[in-house]
């Protein structure tokens, strides 16, 4: 259990334990590739396997685009996007060596599938998060990723939501969208 807030760590942790699970604090920014590469180190090197890898860190970001500096789209962008992929890089190829079976769940976010007003940063990452464990993306089909790793992206469903126009948005995110929707 990592966090970039050690204090927060630590009470995740207290509670897991008290719900008699059993937890491992560690302070964690998932922004420094080698920071992750160091905890992805540390973690198999104490518990020798990793099950579920679940990249859950996230940051927020809102404002109008003009005011939404570079600083802002770095520091989204590397936590909300970049964070996944450093653990997906540390983590993966030691899960595929443990000889069990392990999974990967990223959290992504409906503003992942759908634009939301004033949060470009935060819906160009998550964007990029659905797609890191969407089945249908490249890297996802047949003999592109190994078996027995699925790798998913939850993000909540609107089945009943009325379908998005073309003019909502552009021809391949429309196709990505209508993909998506129960039939």
């Amino acid at each position: 259990m990592a966090d970039l807030q050690s204090d927060a760590a630590d009470e995740v942790a207290r509670a897991i334990e008290a719900a008699c699970g059993s937890a491992v604090a560690h302070a964690l920014d998932v922004s420094d590739p080698d920071a992750v590469e160091a905890f992805a180190e540390r973690v198999f090197a104490a518990e020798g396997h990793v099950d579920i890898l679940y990249n859950n860190a996230g940051i927020g970001h809102g404002g109008n685009i003009e005011a939404t500096t570079i600083e802002d789209w770095q520091r989204v962008i590397g936590v909300n996007l970049l964070g996944v992929a450093y653990c997906v890089q540390a983590f993966i190829p030691r899960m595929l060596q443990q000889g069990r079976p392990a999974s990967v769940v990223n959290t992504a976010s409906l503003a992942g599938l759908l634009p939301v007003a004033k949060m470009a940063p935060y819906c160009a990452s998550k964007y990029g998060v659905v797609d890191q464990g969407d089945p249908q993306a490249p890297a996802h089909r047949p003999g592109a990723a190994p078996s027995g790793h699925p790798a998913l992206s939850p993000a909540p469903h609107l089945p009943t939501a009325r379908p998005a126009t073309r003019t909502q948005h552009g021809p391949h995110r429309q196709a990505r969208l209508n993909r998506r929707r129960p039939a």
